[in-house]
């Protein structure tokens, strides 16, 4: 290893290429370059740094912005269920109601019936229908 300049980067891209080069002639080289080796380190540990502090800011705007969206899906379906279920509700009150009256009528029809059978009054067409 030659003898080089402490360099603080800047960026990500920088840093990253610092690690990258350091790495690369630490494994390259036969023997360490011991004189050099504490220079290499410090530079290496404040790419890294650099580095982590970028990935943690990213990673910080990246859930932040998935948060964001998961609420306003979250919100969205949260509404999208609750007018599922007043539907589903509405329809089962009509239903109720419908079968109800339904019942209603029917009980009406039968007694009806009976009294028009009661009375001989009952229409000999409709038993003929009926067997």
């Amino acid at each position: 290893m030659a003898a080089r300049k402490k360099m603080t980067p800047k960026n990500f891209k920088a840093a990253y290429q610092i690690l990258k080069t350091n790495a690369e002639e630490l494994q390259n080289s036969d023997e360490p370059d011991i004189d050099n080796l504490m220079k290499t380190v410090e530079e290496s540990i404040d790419a890294y740094k650099v580095c982590q502090s970028r990935i943690e800011a990213v990673q910080r705007a990246l859930d932040a912005a998935f948060e964001e969206d998961t609420f306003e899906e979250d919100t969205f379906e949260e509404d999208t269920d609750n007018a599922v279920a007043q539907k589903a509700m509405q329809a089962a009150k009509t239903t109720d109601a419908t079968l109800s009256n339904k019942a209603a009528l029917g009980q009406q029809s039968v007694a009806t019936d009976d009294d028009k059978q009661e009375e001989g009054t009952y229409d000999e067409d409709l038993l003929d229908d009926e067997e």
